[in-house]
C-alpha cells in the first residue's frame, strides 16, 4: 500500500440527510519491491542533475540559488530572504574554526565559497555530478580560493570509506539530511562523521526540517492556499494528504540528545533555532544542530521557567535578566511568533466544532 486516506461522508442516497459513514482510499503501490535507501539517494541525484542543468547564477556565481523555491508559492525565496539565510549559516559556522572542512552535499558550493578561503583544505562531496562540475569551472575565477585546497568527491553522504580518520576539524551537513531515506541513514552518516572529525572539533547539522513542527508547516501551506468557502472537513482532507504525501525527511531535535548516548564521540549537543527577520518556511520550520565532539562537559545547573505557564512577557524577561537573575536562566514553552498562527490553526483544526 502506498497511501491510504479515511474520511467521514454522509449517506444521501435516499435522497434526504442520512447516516455519516467512514470511507477508505487506498492507493497500492504499482512494484510489491519497496524502494531502497541506494534508490532513493541516487533518484534525489538525478533529480538535482536536472535541476542544475540550467548553469544561470546571475551576477554572482559563488550564490547561485536555483531550486531554493517557496513551498507556498512555487516561486524563488526572495533573494534578500536567502542573502540572510546564508550570512546566519556562514556565522555559525565560521564561529567552530573550521580549517579542515568535510561539507556532505555541497550543492553549487554557497558555504564553500564563504569557508573554504580561510581553511587549510576543503572537502566537497555531492550525488550530483552537474554540481560539482560548476563548482570546478569556477574554482580558478573566484577571488581567495586556491584550487589547490579544494578537493571535490562524487558520491553519496555513505560515500566516505576512502577519508582517513580524524582527519577534519568540522564537518558539514547543510540542507541536505532532509534527502536521506530515513533516521536510521542519518544517524550512521554522523557515526562515520564522529570517526572523520578529531576531538574537539564539530559537526554542524543545518537547515533541518522539523519534526515537531511538521504538522503546523503542512497546516499553514493548506491554510494559505484554501479558498474562504473551504468546507472545514475539505481542508482536514488536504492536509492529511499533503502528510501523505510527504517525501523529504523531518527530524526531532531529540534525535541528537539522543545520538549523543549512541556516539561516545559526542560530548556536547546544541540545537540552534534559525535566525533572521524575514517570515518564511526557512526560519519559521528548520533548525541548526551542532555535535561537539570530544569529552562531555561538566553540565551547568539551570534554572527553568515555563513562559506558558508563568505568563512570561517581554517587559517581565529583561526585568529577569537585569534583577538577581540565576548565571544560567532557561526558558520553555516560549511561543513562537514565527509560527503561532500556524499553531492556533492545527487546534483549531483538531476540535470538533471547528470552522474557517
Amino acid at each position: 500500500m502506498l497511501q491510504a486516506l479515511v474520511v467521514a461522508r454522509e449517506d444521501r442516497s435516499a435522497g434526504g440527510p442520512g447516516d455519516r459513514r467512514l470511507v477508505a482510499y487506498v492507493v497500492q503501490r504499482e512494484a510489491a519491491v519497496p524502494e531502497t535507501a541506494d534508490d532513493q539517494v541516487s533518484g534525489w541525484g538525478e533529480l538535482f542533475d536536472d535541476i542544475y542543468r540550467d548553469e544561470t547564477a546571475g551576477s554572482d556565481p559563488t550564490f547561485n540559488i536555483i531550486g531554493w523555491n517557496s513551498t507556498y508559492t512555487g516561486e524563488p525565496l526572495p533573494r534578500a530572504d536567502m542573502v540572510e539565510w546564508l550570512d546566519d549559516t556562514i556565522g555559525r559556522i565560521a564561529g567552530l574554526a573550521p580549517h579542515r572542512v568535510l561539507e556532505i552535499g555541497c550543492g553549487t558550493g554557497m558555504i564553500l565559497w564563504k569557508i573554504a578561503p580561510g581553511a587549510e583544505l576543503y572537502t566537497g562531496t555531492d550525488v550530483s555530478a552537474r554540481a560539482l562540475a560548476y563548482i570546478e569551472s569556477r574554482l580558478g575565477r573566484v577571488p581567495g580560493i586556491d584550487p589547490a585546497r579544494i578537493r571535490l568527491v562524487h558520491g553519496s553522504a555513505e560515500d566516505l570509506a576512502d577519508l582517513e580518520a580524524g582527519s577534519f576539524d568540522t564537518a558539514i551537513i547543510n540542507s541536505v539530511a532532509q534527502y536521506f531515506p530515513g533516521a536510521d541513514y542519518l544517524a550512521a552518516v554522523i557515526a562515520r562523521l564522529v570517526e572523520l572529525v578529531r576531538p574537539g572539533g564539530a559537526i554542524f547539522l543545518g537547515d533541518l526540517r522539523s519534526l515537531p513542527l511538521l504538522e503546523a508547516f503542512h497546516t499553514s501551506l493548506e491554510v494559505d492556499q484554501a479558498a474562504p468557502e473551504m468546507p472545514i472537513d475539505r481542508l482536514r482532507q488536504k492536509i492529511q494528504i499533503r502528510r501523505l504525501q510527504e517525501n523529504e525527511l523531518a527530524i526531532d531535535p531529540a534525535f541528537f540528545t539522543t545520538l549523543r548516548h549512541r556516539l561516545p564521540g559526542i560530548g556536547r549537543v546544541e540545537i540552534h533555532a534559525k535566525r533572521g527577520r524575514a517570515h518564511n518556511e526557512l526560519t519559521g520550520y528548520r533548525y541548526q544542530a551542532v555535535l561537539r565532539l570530544g569529552r562531555p562537559a561538566t553540565a551547568p545547573e539551570i534554572s527553568w521557567l515555563d513562559g506558558t505557564a508563568q505568563r512570561l512577557t517581554l517587559p517581565a524577561l529583561r526585568q529577569l535578566l537585569t534583577h538577581g537573575t540565576p548565571e544560567i536562566l532557561g526558558l520553555r514553552n516560549l511561543p513562537n511568533a514565527r509560527t503561532a498562527e500556524a499553531a492556533a490553526a492545527v487546534r483549531l483544526l483538531r476540535a470538533d466544532d471547528a470552522a474557517i
